[in-house]
């Protein structure tokens, strides 16, 4: 059971990560967008 959860479980974790990432770059656009 572990070894086929473990693998999926890493690569939600890395698309999660990617999203998040994604929405800080945009995020820290956006204020940098308001302040200049």
């Amino acid at each position: 059971v572990g070894s086929t959860t473990y693998p999926f479980a890493l690569a939600l974790a890395k698309q999660i990560g990617q999203v998040k990432l994604q929405r800080f770059v945009m995020s820290i656009k956006h204020i940098l967008g308001a302040l200049l």
